[in-house]
């Protein structure tokens, strides 16, 4: 979350450039002749913003599904409910205040910003690309200045719409945290173990490249070839 937007677009470069790391498995496995564009698209913009406020989002909900009421599901498989009534009348109740809560946030995030798209969207632009382009033409000043407000007026009623609900979640008891036993997981659990570590490595993938692409005398895909600094 908080690399700069340059950087991430560099490592983004190398992992889904059209000689990138991405395209060199692909080529590999598949043969030479095929390429996939990542890149300067709508796709490349959705891709970065996913890995932007993917963790972001997480926190928020972590917090709503360890919270939930304990008692209530108790007492709801007492009562014989199945486990749609109880995602129903129990799970979805206490943890939609804070998927509202991350689902505003990232909207706002997403919605203001700037390098990520100018950067990775190539010919497709956002609201605060095309505030700048418009900045840009001298007769298209007030236009420009306009758009701005209604952008920041916008964003502060999300913000104010996000903290709502926010302040909603805060409200369910908190419930103390169990130690995890990889030993008596079910399979489901481990199958979503697995997909965390996927999803942890996915994201952790860009950062890996941009911090070995510093200490690199020449570009590389994964590993350093020339160390310097």
């Amino acid at each position: 979350f908080f690399i700069p937007s340059f950087a991430t677009a560099e490592a983004f470069i190398i992992l889904f450039g059209n000689n990138g790391f991405f395209n060199f498995i692909i080529k590999l496995i598949f043969g030479s002749s095929i390429n996939f564009q990542v890149l300067y698209s709508m796709n490349a913009v959705i891709l970065a913003h996913i890995f932007y406020y993917l963790p972001l989002s997480s926190l928020i909900l972590q917090q709503g599904f360890t919270s939930i009421d304990k008692d209530l599901e108790e007492a709801a498989s007492i009562a014989s409910a199945n486990w749609l009534l109880i995602a129903r009348t129990v799970y979805i109740p206490q943890v939609l205040p804070s998927f509202t809560a991350a689902l505003a946030l990232v909207f706002v995030f997403s919605f203001i910003s700037y390098s990520t798209p100018l950067l990775l969207g190539g010919k497709f632009t956002t609201v605060e690309v095309e505030i700048f382009s418009t900045r840009t033409q001298s007769s298209s000043l007030t236009l420009a200045f306009l758009q701005a407000l209604v952008t920041i007026f916008f964003a502060l009623m999300l913000v104010v719409y996000r903290e709502k609900f926010y302040v909603r979640s805060l409200s369910y008891r908190k419930v103390e945290k169990k130690k995890i036993s990889f030993s008596n997981l079910s399979f489901i659990e481990l199958l979503l173990f697995i997909v965390f570590m996927i999803v942890v490595f996915l994201e952790l993938l860009p950062v890996y490249v941009v911090v070995v692409q510093a200490f690199s005398r020449v570009p590389v895909f994964i590993f350093p070839t020339d160390f310097s600094l």
